[in-house]
């Protein structure tokens, strides 16, 4: 069962610090982020917390109209389909799982897989 967390970032790095070692604890396969132009370093701080083989990091393109939600999350969940993720999470960079979730993910998305 593939697990991602698509998350977008913004000048978000001090805030990674904290959250970031927590989130590498949950059993997520991968974190897919999107980088709307940081200035500073959250790239640099994501894949130094969750290493490059659990953690990709997609920019933003130069676009002529700016409509950064839609594109993001067009772009990570293309990404994760791509990589044929079973379950997506959507997460801010400040929010973090319950404990229940946590400890029980596999148990909680089986059931729920079961019972649709």
């Amino acid at each position: 069962m593939k697990k991602y967390f698509n998350t977008c970032f913004q000048n978000e790095a001090p805030l990674f610090e904290h959250t970031l070692p927590i989130w590498s604890t949950y059993d997520i396969d991968k974190f897919i982020f999107f980088d709307d132009h940081s200035t500073d370093g959250g790239s640099d701080v994501i894949y130094r917390i969750l290493g490059k083989n659990r953690a990709v990091v997609l920019n933003k393109p130069d676009l002529e109209y700016d409509d950064s939600m839609c594109i993001a999350r067009q772009m990570m969940l293309d990404f994760s389909r791509a990589e044929n993720a079973e379950f997506v999470f959507c997460l801010d960079a400040d929010e973090l799982l319950s404990s229940n979730l946590k400890t029980q993910i596999n148990e909680i998305l089986t059931f729920s897989l079961k019972n649709k």
